[in-house]
């Protein structure tokens, strides 16, 4: 779909966090960094949010959640499908938006096997996989 309109988010919209949460993590041996932050209710959203957000090799992957979410399900739910994305498209491809552009229906798959109707669930990796490839294989 197209951006109907941007939204610019200000710095009296991030909401401080707990000190219980991760709030940004940087790994000096990859390219790959993580953090988590809140957003205040406002133009953008009508109730408080939860972001977490994931950097793998340039590429930006995000999850907004509900206030009250589970962070370690959502971190986990975050991980999963990064790295699912990522082993699909190609270490390679991830980078360019018009080659996942190009195939929005196995995104889409993807996006709706592993996390249903929007809905965050416990999944290993190796279920994860499982649930991708039955899902593709009766795709193809």
């Amino acid at each position: 779909g197209r951006v109907v309109q941007e939204y610019q988010v200000s710095q009296s919209e991030i909401l401080p966090l707990d000190s219980k949460f991760w709030q940004r993590q940087a790994s000096s041996n990859t390219n790959n960094s993580r953090g988590v932050f809140r957003l205040a209710s406002g133009k953008l959203f009508s109730e408080p949010k939860t972001v977490l957000w994931l950097q793998i090799k340039g590429a930006l992957f995000s999850l907004i959640c509900e206030e009250k979410v589970n962070i370690l399900l959502a971190k986990n739910q975050l991980e999963l499908v990064a790295k699912a994305i990522v082993e699909h498209f190609g270490s390679e491809t991830v980078f360019s938006a018009k080659s996942v552009n190009e195939r929005p229906e196995e995104l889409y798959m993807l996006l709706d096997r592993m996390i249903p109707n929007g809905h965050l669930q416990f999944l290993t990796e190796k279920d994860a996989k499982r649930e991708i490839a039955r899902e593709f294989k009766a795709y193809s």
